[in-house]
């Protein structure tokens, strides 16, 4: 069964994945083992997810010598500041609240 972006996306490493992506600063923090290191993800779940992303025109890829550097497309960037946007009004939320959800 084939999965739908959608449900890749909406996990808690591959929104930061999407988001380190957009706020990394140079290409050292741009590529597959740093993102797995970030994210304590193993290197082949990174990889994997990566690569959905990019087959969906979200995650561009560059390879220079033997190092892949990732970067957001337009579209990909676009979801990025979303998602960067809804985790700091939701990390306000929480500031606002203690650290505790109520339910």
């Amino acid at each position: 069964m084939a999965t739908k972006i959608v449900d890749v996306i909406m996990r808690d490493k591959p929104v930061r994945f999407l988001v380190m992506l957009l706020n990394g600063q140079n290409e050292k923090l741009k590529n597959v083992s740093y993102l797995a290191r970030a994210t304590d993800t193993t290197y082949s779940h990174t990889y994997n997810v990566l690569n959905c992303f990019i087959k969906n025109g979200l995650v561009s890829h560059e390879k220079k010598g033997r190092t892949v550097y990732l970067n957001l497309t337009k579209t990909g960037q676009e979801i990025a500041l979303r998602l960067n946007n809804i985790i700091e009004k939701l990390s306000i939320i929480d500031k606002n609240n203690g650290d505790k959800i109520k339910i």
